[in-house]
This record gives C-alpha cells, structure tokens and sequence, in this order.
C-alpha cells in the first residue's frame, strides 16, 4: 500500500514516522526488559498485558499482509523479541499462576484461528479491543500496588509518541479501527504515565523523610 502511493504526501510521511517509531517503540520494550532482568522484579507490572500484547503481534502481522500494510509487517515484526524478553523475565521473577498459563493457552488458540479465518479484518478489529482492555490493566495494577515497581517510562514515552503517529498514519490510510484504537492507546500510556510520576514522587518523598 505504501509503496504504491510513495511520493511527497501524508502517507508516505506518516508510514515514514509509524517506522521510526516502531524502532523507538520497540527500543522502549528493551528498556523494560533490561529493568525487569536487572531489579531482578516483575513488581507492578501486568502479566496479561504483556503476554497479550506479545501474542497481538501476529495478528498484526496476518492484517499487514491482508492489506499489503508494510507498516504493520513492521510493527508486527520488530517489537516482538523485547516483548518475549519481557514476558520472560515476567515468567522468572513474578511467576505465572493459573490466569496466566489459561490465558496463553486461550492467546495460542486464538492465533491459530486467526490464520485461518476469512475475515482478516473482523479478526484483527477484535484483536484491537482486546488489546485495549488489556492494556488497561497496566495501570490498573500499579494503582492497586499504589507503587510504580520497575515500570520504566522510557518505554511508555516511546509509545505515547508512536501512538500519536500511528494516529496520523491511520487518518492518511484511511482506516477507521486504527484512528478508533491509537487515542484509547494515548489515553492508557497516559494515564500510566501520571500514575508513574505520582508514585515515584511519593516513593521519593518517602525516602527523604527516613533519612
């Protein structure tokens, strides 16, 4: 699709920008696998939603390929190894109970449904809603921990930015999922993002009076 219509128009601008991010994106997931790997904690992460947001990548590739999206080929591609980094180290340090082992088992049975279904756009439209409920419960477990854990905001600066040029690469494609999905993504990364800063500050301010 891209590569048709490729010349000085938003398309290629914003397929140009849904790359770079993607690398950045992608680069932001390698700093929250490093936390994870280094702090030794999983603390105040979310499982599911990292284990979805893993699995979603297949998906996203199956719809690239649908609609001939290199950048969602990209976006399928490129972020995945982070995230299975992630996932593991979720796996080492945090452990996974019996949610977490039915939810890949139910994730795996979806992605061999979603290879074979005709509809690669229903398909990969229920897939996006899953993955906002999903991402969701990012910060809906650092509320509960009332701690920011080992959450690092470099990876969720990098995907409020990636989300803000996915938002504008839908608008030049034209894909009415995609503009739906990237302000609901922003509104979470920002949502966790305050909560970020809010716990932090307190953590500080809690270190500072005991010393």
């Amino acid at each position: 699709m891209e590569i048709a219509r490729f010349g000085l128009n938003a398309v290629t601008v914003s397929f140009v920008g849904t790359i770079v991010f993607s690398v950045i994106m992608s680069w932001g997931f390698w700093r929250q696998a490093r936390a994870i790997w280094r702090e030794r904690s999983g603390r105040s992460l979310s499982a599911p939603s990292f284990l979805y947001a893993t699995f979603v990548r297949i998906p996203i590739l199956v719809y690239g390929l649908s609609i001939g999206s290199l950048a969602l080929l990209v976006n399928g591609t490129v972020p995945f190894f982070p995230l299975l980094l992630i996932v593991l180290g979720l796996r080492k340090y945090k452990g996974f109970g019996r949610r977490e082992w039915l939810l890949v088992a139910a994730l795996s049975a979806a992605v061999a449904l979603t290879a074979v279904l005709p509809d690669k756009g229903a398909v990969f439209m229920s897939w996006m809603f899953g993955s906002v409920a999903f991402n969701a419960l990012q910060p809906l477990e650092m509320w509960r921990r009332r701690s920011a854990g080992v959450m690092e905001i470099r990876m969720l600066l990098m995907g409020l930015a990636s989300n803000t040029f996915w938002l504008v690469y839908a608008f030049a494609i034209g894909d009415w999922l995609l503009e739906v999905i990237n302000p609901a993504f922003s509104a979470i990364n920002i949502t966790s993002l305050i909560l970020w800063l809010v716990f932090r500050r307190r953590k500080r301010g809690t270190e500072t009076k005991t010393t």
